[in-house]
């Protein structure tokens, strides 16, 4: 991910500037104790996707599934039923 916070010219970042094109529903689930690098991307991708949805699980890293799956599932679950 840290090509998406850092120029870097061996990558396109074009992806990083079509997010406005994606026309799905979107959930960003990010771990609490994530890397800040990672917040980040969640954030920009919640800023820039219309209408993406991020949610945050309490005391997870990066391997949110993993590490919290009860809260994964819930957040997932609430996403599905609200579309």
């Amino acid at each position: 991910g840290w090509h998406w916070l850092n120029r870097c010219d061996a990558l396109d970042s074009s992806c990083l500037e079509r997010l406005g094109e994606i026309a799905v529903p979107t959930l960003v689930i990010v771990g609490q104790h994530d890397l800040e690098d990672f917040r980040l991307i969640a954030a920009l991708i919640e800023e820039r996707v219309p209408g993406a949805k991020k949610v945050i699980v309490p005391g997870a890293g990066h391997w949110v599934q993993q590490e919290a799956p009860a809260a994964t599932g819930n957040a997932l679950q609430e996403f599905l039923d609200g579309l």
